[in-house]
């Protein structure tokens, strides 16, 4: 079984320190890593938007990944043709 490749283009996060935002994108990459996403078999999944919040400066990979899982419940997934700028084709 091979491991799911996951980018991040942009980040946008607010921290008290230095220190403290990269330790927060440590526990960030580790969660995305860890987090139960939608399957999309062989398609890429493009997400333009994730919003999580505070997660607290003390907050593990494992509670930042549930997070993450939440907010796609959250939301449908929606299926688009990857050539539509507008995104207004959707996929069955």
């Amino acid at each position: 079984m091979s491991a799911t490749v996951r980018h991040i283009r942009h980040l946008r996060l607010v921290a008290g320190s230095e220190a403290a935002a990269r330790a927060a994108v440590t526990r960030l990459e580790d969660a995305l890593r860890c987090a139960n996403l939608p399957d999309t078999g062989a398609r890429l999944l493009l997400v333009r938007r994730l919003a999580l919040g505070d997660l607290g400066r003390h907050a593990s990979s494992q509670t930042i990944a549930r997070v993450i899982e939440a907010r796609f419940a959250d939301h449908a997934v929606r299926w688009t043709r990857g050539e539509s700028i507008t995104g207004s084709d959707d996929l069955p």
